[in-house]
């Protein structure tokens, strides 16, 4: 039974013997919207006092029968059953959820389904937990990372969209989704599908995947068999950077300073890709058109993994270009040689010249 109680400056509910204060609240609302999380991943996006206290109340939360908690291993390279402690993962139990639905105001007359975390299915709440936590600092203004059940309500979505989260930066709408350890190929027709029904409601995807080779693999998938160009593929090491990109969105004033600085002979008058070139294959929405001593280019980045920028970049052709008065070269600002490596694969074009 639920009674609501007043302190000297907080409101708090009393369930049976123990108060929830306002940061217990949100703790287990975070638990709810989220699934399992680290106590560090909590601290962070709930921007409480110390790990100290979250540790407390996390402690306190357990011992009244809110939540539970189980450990999180991994193996040890060079040994067959040595594992090592990664951390302690807390879930709620079904007093927990009433609880976080009560103070959500959601689900109210919802059956209750634990999320035990276990399996491989720990290690991908761990690892969206830390892409978030280290987001959270990002996050303030206008942009937020809303959770998916939160989502659906709001754009009245069915619940078989399996969407994680709605990424909101500068104005733009990014729906985000998980997809473990499933076949790239699966994958690729649930992305599909699940993308053209929301695509109205959002400016575009995510899609975040546990490895690299993965979120490779669809992107080749979607560069050859598909004309959807609003799409990332992005994986758990290069989510957080490519995120933080999106989120600065200073790429191109940094890429107009590295050119001046890698050239210093060729003056630079940056101008916006005009409108009317804008349905030109090789002149992606979004570059930039430079013009200098040495003729016309046009410039952009890959640090956000624009699917539109590489599809376009893949067919530039600067004789053709030439010929109409169009930028002939194109300058693209990648992340590190490591990056040049993966898009020089992708991307054989003599006319397109990589920088970082």
């Amino acid at each position: 039974m639920f009674t609501e109680q007043k302190t000297k400056n907080k409101e708090v509910i009393k369930i049976s013997r123990h108060v929830l204060t306002q940061n217990d609240l949100r703790i287990l609302s975070e638990l709810y919207q989220y699934g399992p999380m680290f106590p560090t991943h909590l601290k962070a996006v709930i921007d409480l006092k110390s790990e100290f206290y979250i540790y407390r109340r996390l402690r306190l939360l357990k011992e009244y029968g809110y939540m539970d908690q189980t450990n999180l291993y991994v193996p040890i390279e060079g040994y067959k059953r040595k594992r090592r402690k990664v951390g302690t993962m807390y879930y709620l139990l079904t007093k927990g959820v009433h609880g976080a639905r009560k103070h959500l105001q959601v689900d109210l007359d919802r059956k209750v389904r634990i999320e035990k975390p276990a399996g491989t299915w720990m290690y991908y709440q761990y690892y969206l937990g830390r892409i978030r936590a280290e987001l959270a600092p990002l996050f303030r203004d206008d942009n937020e990372w809303v959770p998916g059940k939160l989502v659906k309500q709001q754009l009245n979505l069915s619940d078989k969209i399996r969407i994680h989260a709605l990424l909101k930066v500068n104005g733009f709408r990014y729906a985000v989704y998980n997809f473990n350890g499933a076949r790239p190929e699966n994958v690729a027709k649930i992305v599909t599908a699940q993308t053209k029904s929301i695509n109205r409601l959002v400016d575009g995807h995510i899609v975040i995947c546990p490895k690299a080779k993965q979120s490779e693999k669809l992107r080749s998938i979607f560069l050859q068999d598909s004309d959807f160009t609003n799409i990332r593929f992005l994986n758990y090491d290069n989510a957080v950077d490519v995120i933080s990109e999106l989120i600065r969105n200073d790429q191109h004033m940094r890429m107009i300073n590295l050119i001046k600085e890698r050239y210093p002979h060729v003056h630079i008058n940056i101008e916006q890709t005009p409108n009317a070139i804008l349905g030109i294959d090789f002149i992606p929405p979004g570059a930039y058109i430079g013009n200098s001593n040495r003729g016309s280019f046009f410039i952009s980045e890959l640090l956000t993994e624009n699917m539109r920028i590489i599809k376009a970049l893949r067919f530039f052709d600067g004789t053709a270009a030439q010929r109409c008065n169009l930028p002939s070269t194109a300058f693209v600002l990648l992340r590190d040689k490591w990056q040049e490596n993966e898009y020089l694969k992708i991307i054989n074009n003599k006319h397109v010249n990589f920088i970082y």
